[in-house]
């Protein structure tokens, strides 16, 4: 399993033998691990990738007074402070902030271990839900859009009527036209296809085409593509 998969540490402090003890212990347990000594290296290591763990001194420039635990952002990672002199007012503002643990040095590895496994879990879980959040905001926010679009959609035709193809044939004795007939021109005008015309209204293409006939000669026309510019209100063409 790759350093990387089990973790990815930062560890933070000025006493250069805590830090290569412990940063060879973390590396040992498979964490990937970078080392900085101050809290302008904590800034600037977190300002250039993503960690699973910050692991911080308290007594280390930059952090005599818990200043990067008050820096802390949304998207740093979990904290775990560790102090060679420990007080009961930095325990309280450490634990009371955003740290996850609150350890004294020298550290009893196995549980440092053990601490370190379970605030890394603990810090993925919280992301996953964080993420999870963000994902159900997402879609959420795609339905609204949907429903909102899908309502316009359904009171466009109450505000535009269709229009009645008939309409253009003023003049032209539509009162001679039988009910077919109309039933036939109507949908013709939508759909101008003979086969079309029979699926829609259930009847043969023989039957649809006798009803063309029947309709060129009530309205003067020779052919479909002189019925059809009639319904659109088109202009004939010339002979």
């Amino acid at each position: 399993m790759s350093t990387r998969e089990n973790g990815s540490i930062l560890l933070a402090d000025d006493d250069s033998l805590f830090l290569r003890i412990t940063r060879d212990f973390l590396r040992r347990r498979g964490y990937e691990v970078e080392c900085v000594r101050d809290g302008p290296g904590v800034l600037a290591a977190i300002e250039r990738g993503a960690f699973d763990l910050l692991v911080v001194d308290i007594m280390m420039p930059g952090n005599e007074e818990l200043q990067l635990l008050a820096k802390r952002e949304r998207d740093w990672p979990p904290i775990i402070v560790v102090t060679a002199g420990p007080t009961v007012d930095t325990a309280v503002q450490a634990l009371r902030g955003p740290a996850r643990d609150y350890l004294i040095k020298p550290l009893a590895y196995d549980d440092f271990a053990r601490r370190v496994e379970l605030v890394i879990a603990q810090g993925r879980q919280l992301r996953d839900v964080r993420q999870a959040r963000h994902e159900v905001s997402r879609c959420l926010q795609r339905v609204l859009e949907l429903e909102a679009a899908l309502e316009r959609s359904v009171a466009a035709p109450a505000a535009q009527p269709t229009r009645d193809p008939l309409g253009c044939l003023e003049g032209h004795h539509v009162d001679v036209l039988t009910p077919r007939e109309r039933d036939v021109l109507r949908q013709f005008a939508e759909f101008p296809r003979v086969k079309e015309v029979s699926a829609r209204l259930r009847i043969s293409p023989h039957t649809v085409r006798s009803h063309l006939k029947s309709l060129y000669r009530k309205l003067g026309v020779s052919s479909q593509l002189e019925l059809l510019r009639l319904l659109t209100g088109e202009p004939a063409q010339p002979a």
